[in-house]
């Protein structure tokens, strides 16, 4: 089964509970983040996922499979 790369909007304390549970699933990971919180591009830094200020940036860069808002 070919992996899901899915994008988060909003890693705010309930985005951040979406990481962790994309974190545990089998062919699932996480593709990128898109939320303009000052906090945000750090995590993504440490996640090693690409940041974004603007979903619509995003998703016309990243082209996830799927987006969890």
């Amino acid at each position: 089964m070919p992996e899901v790369r899915l994008a988060l909007v909003g890693a705010g304390v309930i985005g951040r509970r979406h990481i962790e549970a994309i974190g545990r699933q089998d062919g699932a990971r996480l593709a990128a983040i898109a939320d303009p919180g000052p906090d945000s591009a750090g995590l993504a830094r440490e996640l090693k996922v690409p940041h974004f200020t603007d979903y619509r940036e995003m998703l016309d860069t990243v082209r996830p499979d799927g987006v969890i808002v």
